[in-house]
């Protein structure tokens, strides 16, 4: 503004309305229109732009989208760029059957599970679940990428607290010797604010929130969307609750669609069994989609913290109020009906640590398989001497002070149901 004081008679700015403008906290100071550049109050009062069109940097699919939903469709792909893409091998062949690193895009889902952590003392916002992902990400391409070319990984997040825990994870406290290796293949680690005007070979977005409110905060902001997914050359990777991204924003749904639409949508890999993937369903549709239930629901510190054998009276299951897990073969050819509480369910869900119901719903899976070690097994009978159920009762440490207690009832009609 200085400048302009000065009888100036040709005035020219370089710049991006698209992009992220100045961070303006205060309401008012918005409403009043604060959060303006000067680029912006310029087009709006006529001012002739010149649109730069031609991209240089990133794939063409990488540039699809944003090219759609925020320049018109006026951006058009140089020469070089359709040459990188005809030869995008030379660079990155990664195969595999779980991440699929071949698209250029890939959107990988978490799925609902209240992830998102506020520490309200430093007024930050982390994501333990989706920091363990994007290192679990990195790990597998680097161990499959099978070309020798040096490829710079940039890390973007929307929230400091979660670049200091990834960063941590990579080359802290928090690391491994399997995760520190990755540390001189990622080159920058930053917020959003903190990588416009960057470029890398790959972009792995970690979009942090996960709540039942689809609630985003300033990840809402399009202009930040924006400078997030083109900070990419050769691949763009997302990961999130797409859930909560969609039911937060009109740009974020769309951008979703856009990929779902190309097939570039997927559940981020799991090692769980079959039988874990069925308990965390059940588990999942108990708490109404979400992870843990309102209070009161369960266990708000641990499952079944007394250590007290449960009577016989209370271990008796009512199976018309159990439901259905499915079928499991013993081995032998024998078809045993598993049946889950659904109490047992809501106590689950009502679990506020997502580490611990995953330590649940894993020793629960255990046991349905077989696999879990059991105290030795009470029988009963009745006024004929024929045997009518067994019961067979174990407990285990789940986060520290917590115990999971568990016994199974089978009837005698094969009928299997988990009691907790």
């Amino acid at each position: 503004m200085v400048v302009m004081r000065r009888h100036v008679q040709r005035l020219i700015l370089v710049g991006d309305p698209e992009q992220l403008p100045s961070t303006v906290f205060s309401k008012k100071a918005k409403e009043i229109g604060f959060d303006r550049s000067l680029f912006e109050r310029l087009m709006i009062i006529g001012k002739e732009k010149h649109t730069l069109a031609r991209q240089y940097r990133m794939l063409p699919l990488i540039a699809d989208f944003p090219n759609s939903a925020f320049y018109n469709g006026e951006v058009v792909n140089d020469e070089t760029v359709l040459q990188m893409e005809r030869r995008v091998q030379d660079y990155i062949y990664a195969p595999d059957d779980k991440w699929n690193f071949h698209t250029a895009i890939r959107l990988y889902d978490t799925g609902p599970g209240d992830y998102e952590k506020q520490d309200f003392t430093n007024v930050a916002i982390s994501n333990p679940e989706e920091a363990d992902q994007v290192i679990k990400l990195l790990q597998n391409f680097f161990r499959k990428n099978e070309t020798d070319q040096r490829l710079s990984v940039g890390i973007i997040s929307p929230y400091n607290g979660q670049v200091n825990l990834i960063t941590e994870k990579i080359s802290g406290s928090l690391s491994t010797v399997e995760s520190k290796k990755l540390e001189k293949k990622v080159k920058l680690v930053k917020t959003v604010d903190g990588f416009q005007g960057n470029e890398q070979d790959i972009i792995v977005i970690s979009t942090v929130r996960s709540n039942r409110k689809g609630n985003i905060g300033f990840v809402r902001d399009k202009r930040r969307l924006n400078v997030a997914i083109t900070r990419a050359r050769l691949r763009l990777w997302v990961i999130g609750d797409l859930t909560t991204l969609a039911a937060g924003d009109d740009t974020w749904r769309q951008f979703i669609n856009f990929c779902k639409v190309r097939k570039l949508v997927q559940d981020v890999p799991s090692d769980r069994t079959q039988t874990e993937r069925n308990v965390e369903r059940l588990v999942r549709q108990g708490s109404g989609g979400y992870g843990p239930g309102p209070s009161g629901s369960g266990s708000s510190g641990g499952a079944g913290s007394s250590r007290t054998r449960p009577s016989e009276s209370t271990a008796r299951i009512a199976f018309n109020q159990a439901v259905p897990l499915g079928v499991q073969d013993d081995g032998d050819g024998t078809i045993w009906s598993s049946f889950f509480l659904q109490q047992l369910i809501t106590t689950i869900s009502g679990l506020r640590e997502q580490a611990m119901r995953d330590a649940v719903v894993k020793k629960i899976s255990q046991l349905l398989k077989g696999e879990a070690s059991a105290w030795k097994p009470h029988s009963r009978r009745d006024g004929t001497r024929l045997q009518i159920w067994q019961r067979a009762v174990e407990e285990t440490v789940i986060g520290g002070k917590n115990y999971l207690i568990w016994w199974v009832e089978i009837d005698g009609n094969g009928l299997q149901g988990v009691c907790g």
